[in-house]
């Protein structure tokens, strides 16, 4: 009897401490797929025991972008935009004009893909930011990759940009930063050496998750400029359709991270 008992509470305590982990992941996946209101961000780092306690309790803080310049500042002239989006939210969008612009559509089939640090897998991504602020990843992340795909109706777990990459038959050039911790030196080169096509493995030296243009744009201009100037025509005659098997538009447009940095060591194939 004493043994069943013990047995009892011991499954009882179980449920209620899976039930909580879970309850924990669900609401790190809302906190992670939606803005906070206006205030300070949570910070990558170490942090306290309390922190982290009320880091896993409460989630991220990732509050709304706010821009406060426009096209203007930089001397373009614009229109302003503004439709209605999903879940209510009004989205604003800047239409600059630009003589013989090309339209982007379901149908794009591009000349050549630039790409700045995209992970290879979904979980990947989500173990690495775990990990970055001192937490352990496991089970977390991986409860915390599952209920954001249901919450978004995705299979998250399954989300590998590694196995979507053969499919890319374009030239590509691949940047990333040698110091990003969220998106790995090994997971760009994974989806590099993935690529089927003629490619570029570019990284910025000492740079982390961040866009390599603003932290070193002469070199990020001359990567970029070379690129297009031995892969993709210029001229206003145009350019011709080039392949991606399947078309862009049917390998799936789950969120990839972008960012760039890295060192000045470059890999072309």
């Amino acid at each position: 009897m004493r043994r069943a008992r013990v047995a009892k509470l011991a499954g009882a305590a179980f449920c209620v401490g899976l039930s909580s982990l879970n309850a924990v992941a669900y609401r790190q996946a809302w906190v992670f797929t939606h803005f906070a209101p206006p205030g300070p961000r949570t910070k990558a780092g170490q942090l306290s025991l309390g922190d982290a306690a009320r880091l896993l309790i409460d989630g991220v803080r990732i509050p709304r972008p706010e821009n406060r310049r426009t096209p203007a500042d930089v001397g373009l002239a614009y229109e302003r935009h503004v439709f209605a989006g999903g879940r209510g939210i009004a989205l604003e969008a800047w239409l600059v004009p630009c003589p013989d612009a090309r339209v982007a559509d379901d149908d794009l089939r591009p000349a050549a893909i630039v790409v700045e640090c995209p992970f290879d897998t979904l979980i990947g991504a989500v173990r690495h930011r775990f990990s970055r602020h001192g937490l352990p990843s496991f089970p977390l992340a991986d409860l915390l990759v599952f209920w954001g795909g249901a919450q978004e109706g995705f299979d998250a777990l399954g989300f590998r940009p590694v196995d979507l990459a053969p499919r890319v038959r374009v030239p590509t050039l691949l940047m990333n930063g040698d110091q990003d911790e969220w998106v790995r030196v090994e997971e760009a080169r994974a989806i590099f050496d993935a690529l089927p096509g003629p490619k570029t493995l570019h990284f910025f030296a000492g740079v982390g998750h961040d866009s390599g243009l603003r932290n070193r744009p002469d070199e990020w201009k001359a990567v970029v400029g070379d690129f297009l100037e031995n892969h993709v025509d210029t001229g206003r005659g145009g350019v011709a359709a080039a392949e991606v098997d399947p078309p862009l538009s049917e390998a799936g447009r789950r969120p990839g991270g972008w960012a760039s940095s890295a060192r000045a060591s470059r890999e072309r194939r």
